[in-house]
């Protein structure tokens, strides 16, 4: 397994911040989410980071928790609120906008108030989606009007997760306790693929540039491709117990993605060939991961789930500083 020697990492001014996801923002900027300190943050190209505090709609409510970010069709960020149980969207300069999923007068401990959104996608509709861990998939235009399409809960409850618009025109989905992974079309039909391995965790989901699904399993340690028709085929990791994270479409035609308790990022071709890198720093569990069209990689460092000893910090590496 090859070191990752030209990696550049870039600590985060707040201390425990549990950075989730990033995305490539319109401004050529990246910006991700601080799950435990309740910020979302810019960072520029250059490694300069500013943090903006989420506020609450309501005095002494709960963490706002945000989770998953992704560019919306109007030039803004759209973040998922997990514990306060909204939609956000934050300006290029820093203006921030919630819509909470449930009336404001119902607290936030309310069975309503109670859908957890995590992970965000733009749609090919010019809306955003969401999921929601209770059981549902949100939509939400630029304008802030929201529909929720419930998820077929088969014989547990299905927890979508990770969500992304495929090349079919379709948004797709994981269900992380469903084992399933799910296509929704723009006016809510699902269909729902069940994954071969059990109680695999299917985790992070990206398009890849087959034209086909890849997404990670968790407690599989596979990684997954699945066809715009639902043919799905697994791929095993070589490090045991990895848990792969985050999965991202590289400028090179490959697909990367995050080894959580493995501290690897990790390369697979659309064949299926696999390459693993060793993160330089003990523990620092790299979870959410995007690329940019200059050939760099972005992924976050959590530095949770092993002690949270590590972790806190930005990673940047340019692809073309990888053995191939």
């Amino acid at each position: 397994m090859a070191p990752l020697t030209e990696l550049t990492e870039l600590t985060i001014p707040t201390l425990l911040s549990v950075p989730t996801s990033i995305a490539l923002g319109s401004d050529g900027n990246l910006w991700f989410t601080e799950n435990a300190s309740d910020k979302v943050a810019k960072i520029t190209p250059s490694g300069a980071i500013t943090e903006y505090p989420v506020p609450p709609i309501r005095q002494n409510e709960p963490p706002i928790g945000p989770a998953g970010i992704a560019s919306g069709p109007d030039g803004n960020l759209w973040f998922a609120e997990n514990t306060a149980n909204q939609i956000g969207y934050i300006t290029a300069a820093g203006a921030i906008s919630q819509f909470p999923l449930a009336s404001p007068d119902q607290p936030y401990w309310s069975s309503a108030s109670g859908s957890q959104p995590w992970g965000v996608a733009a749609g090919p509709d010019g809306n955003i989606w969401f999921t929601q861990l209770a059981g549902m998939i949100g939509r939400i235009t630029p304008a802030g009007v929201i529909t929720e399409f419930s998820v077929p809960p088969g014989a547990i409850i299905s927890s979508p997760y990770a969500i992304v618009a495929g090349a079919d025109g379709n948004i797709w989905f994981t269900e992380v306790e469903g084992n399933n992974i799910d296509r929704i079309t723009v006016t809510g039909d699902i269909t729902s693929f069940a994954i071969p391995t059990a109680l695999s965790l299917p985790y992070g989901i990206a398009a890849g540039p087959d034209g086909n699904l890849w997404f990670t399993e968790y407690a599989g340690n596979r990684i997954g491709r699945i066809t715009p028709a639902g043919a799905l085929v697994e791929f095993p990791l070589p490090t045991s117990a990895s848990e792969p994270c985050g999965i991202t479409a590289g400028a090179d035609g490959n697909l990367w993605f995050t080894e959580q308790a493995g501290n690897n990022l990790g390369r697979i071709t659309p064949a299926g060939l696999i390459a693993e890198f060793s993160l330089p720093e003990p523990e620092s569990s790299p979870e959410g991961i995007t690329s940019t069209p200059d050939g760099y990689l972005w992924f976050v460092e959590s530095g949770v789930g092993q002690g949270n000893m590590g972790g806190n910090k930005i990673a940047r590496l340019a692809i073309a500083s990888l053995p191939q």
